[in-house]
């Protein structure tokens, strides 16, 4: 099993040890963690206005939680494999973007917005946004970590940072 970062712990959220987590991930459920290298049980996730909240079983109150404020919060990701042309949302950090037959950057970032994800694309000076599509993903190599786009739909989408 391999590690994998599932976000990072912002503050506490109520006096029973409850904490606020932004993440990325896209983990169904989880039964432990890992936060400061010390193993956790689960007791609650839950998902509400973009943000997880998550209840580990031995932090009982603010103190405890505050103790863990800042913190990263990893989890162990199971080799299972998954049904042909899935991923995990952690698998497009870092992937080498191709439009054409040209490499523009590197995704830097996935975040959940509601509708659909929105990927961070960075490379020679430029910073652009665009959804998570299936129009607009034409492949994904997991083991190459590169990620073909439809030219015409990335055209259509693309917000670009100024």
């Amino acid at each position: 099993m391999t590690k994998e970062l599932f976000g990072k712990i912002l503050k506490p959220r109520g006096l029973k040890g409850e904490l606020k987590v932004m993440s990325a991930s896209d983990v169904p459920a989880l039964k432990t963690v890992t936060v400061y290298g010390k193993d956790y049980s689960v007791t609650s996730l839950t998902f509400a206005d973009n943000f997880y909240y998550l209840k580990l079983g031995s932090v009982s109150n603010i103190e405890a939680a505050e103790a863990l404020r800042g913190a990263e919060v990893y989890y162990e990701r199971s080799e299972e494999t998954l049904p042909a042309g899935t991923y995990y949302v952690s698998d497009l950090i870092g992937s080498e973007v191709v439009l054409g037959d040209k490499a523009i950057g590197r995704v830097t970032a996935v975040d959940s917005f509601g509708a659909a994800d929105v990927m961070t694309i960075e490379g020679d000076g430029i910073t652009v946004r665009i959804p998570h599509l299936k129009k607009l993903i034409i492949s994904f190599d997991i083991e190459s970590k590169t990620l073909t786009l439809d030219q015409k739909t990335f055209e259509e989408t693309a917000v670009y940072e100024d």
